[in-house]
């Protein structure tokens, strides 16, 4: 029919997903909703799976969150790393070089 919009089950699929991996995510490392947030729409694990590499979509919610758990601990460390090396100091929050 012209004009209905339908149901798009796989979208539907993978925001409800992103949703509890990113709430996960908060909860585990002790962030806000929107630093969890931040970090996932920009991070490796949210470009490969948006892109249907490896049927990552297809992993547990849990896998997934410890994933993303390794990679924010590896963007941390490399930070703190250019931090010290600039003689700069992280405050609060997220950010990003």
């Amino acid at each position: 029919m012209k004009g209905v919009n339908r149901f798009d089950r796989k979208s539907y699929f993978t925001a409800k997903k992103y949703a509890r991996i990113i709430e996960q995510f908060s909860k585990k490392e002790n962030l806000s909703l929107d630093d969890a947030l931040n970090f996932f729409y920009h991070s490796e694990i949210y470009r490969l799976i948006s892109e249907g590499v490896s049927d990552l979509h297809c992993m547990s919610d849990e896998y997934l969150t410890e994933e993303l758990i390794v990679e924010y601990k590896k963007n941390l460390k490399d930070i703190t790393k250019r931090c010290d090396e600039s003689q700069y100091h992280l405050d609060a929050g997220f950010y990003f070089f």
